[in-house]
């Protein structure tokens, strides 16, 4: 399990294996629970900006790690 923190303290906790999953995987499943959507997240761990494309696991994010989930607001 991965815990999602975002920036108003609200907590999802997503049931995933780190080694297997990308970056847009894991907000893609969050899209499902929290309905944000998938390009407006930004995930943060240990202080770097993760990449869509690199694995958790590139990261080394493990079972029990907390990822920080910011939200871009859109402007037209």
């Amino acid at each position: 399990t991965v815990v999602v923190r975002g920036i108003l303290g609200k907590t999802t906790v997503l049931q995933l294996i780190a080694a297997h999953w990308t970056v847009h995987d894991c907000k893609l499943a969050l899209t499902k629970q929290e309905g944000i959507p998938a390009d407006l997240m930004r995930l943060i761990f240990c202080g770097e900006l993760m990449q869509d494309d690199q694995l958790l696991s590139h990261y080394r994010v493990q079972d029990g790690s907390v990822i920080s989930l910011v939200v871009n607001l859109r402007g037209d």
